[in-house]
């Protein structure tokens, strides 16, 4: 919610807690939040490929109950769509924290391209699904 990208839209699907995460979502009363219970499938893809069919902005992101965003993440983002509209995608650098994290692997400061051919061939990238921005289309 602090995001400087203020065009945003949060679908919360619940995969089965049980910790009444409704009850703390409805003391927010925003009404660019949705929340989506879904019986307990243990299936990340299940999950996130139901919440995308609620979706009705142009970009999709994935934040995940244990991942923390920089406010500025999504503004950034959509600067770069703007900037290289033939882009599909967007990722960033991450890092993990809390016990047992892992420091990252050296960054390289900006790429354009086939990300593809450097990752696996020269295996020079690593990124977590949460530093993701797509494009819906």
């Amino acid at each position: 919610m602090d995001q400087t990208y203020s065009d945003w839209e949060l679908i919360i699907v619940d995969d089965g807690s049980t910790d009444d995460v409704e009850s703390v979502i409805r003391q927010f009363a925003e009404e660019r939040i949705r929340y989506l219970p879904l019986e307990h499938s243990g299936m990340i893809s299940k999950v996130r490929n139901f919440g995308l069919r609620y979706a009705v902005g142009s970009y999709i992101a994935f934040l995940d109950s244990d991942d923390l965003w920089k406010p500025y993440k999504l503004e950034f983002q959509v600067s770069l769509f703007n900037k290289y509209p033939q882009a599909a995608f967007t990722f960033s650098h991450a890092e993990q924290f809390g016990p047992g994290a892992i420091p990252p692997p050296p960054l390289e400061t900006f790429f354009i391209g086939n990300i593809f051919y450097a990752q696996l061939i020269e295996e020079r990238f690593v990124f977590y699904p949460t530093t993701l921005l797509f494009k819906k289309e």
